[in-house]
């Protein structure tokens, strides 16, 4: 490609079925097989750099013995990256990012999981922001704050910012 060409990120975000592993495993598959044909087709202004997915994946990145679940075994096998196991949840980072309204609920769960640290696992978030390519993580945090006592919905947003590895 031209290097004097603009850079692009490829961003999509994705909301998985909430009732079926199966559903969720084979939405992962058909984004993974739209995401590698977009990846091809970059804009003509610019040139494909990397690629950011992010939403509701209503699913734990792996289970408590520490094995990736099927959507985040699909994700990493296609070279998918977790914002917040990258960059490392903070003190105040809730363990769950789902709390169904019940926000105190999101960070109660930290006592409940002592299994999953075991394991490597440092959240319980079912939402999360994947990427591939030459970015690195500068922050990750999740959204806790409340408006008129009550949280924007029941899930915490999550927040991340990239910058080019060079």
């Amino acid at each position: 490609g031209n290097s004097d060409s603009a850079q692009c990120v490829l961003f999509l975000n994705t909301h998985l079925d909430h009732v079926s592993s199966r559903a969720r495993r084979l939405g992962s598959e058909l984004i993974i097989h739209v995401l590698d044909e977009l990846e091809k087709i970059p804009p003509a202004t610019c040139e494909h750099l990397a690629t950011i997915v992010a939403g509701d994946f209503n699913s734990l990145q792996r289970n408590s013995r520490g094995v990736p679940e099927p959507p985040f075994a699909v994700f990493r096998s296609f070279g998918f990256r977790d914002a917040c196991s990258e960059f490392g949840a903070r003190d105040e980072t809730p363990f769950s990012t789902f709390h169904g309204y019940k926000p105190a609920a999101a960070s109660a769960l930290h006592a409940k999981c002592p299994s999953t640290f075991r394991h490597g696992m440092i959240h319980g978030h079912i939402d999360w922001i994947l990427w591939r390519g030459p970015l690195k993580v500068l922050d990750f945090q999740v959204d806790t704050t409340l408006k008129d006592g009550l949280p924007p919905s029941d899930h915490f947003p999550i927040i991340a910012s990239f910058g080019v590895h060079q």
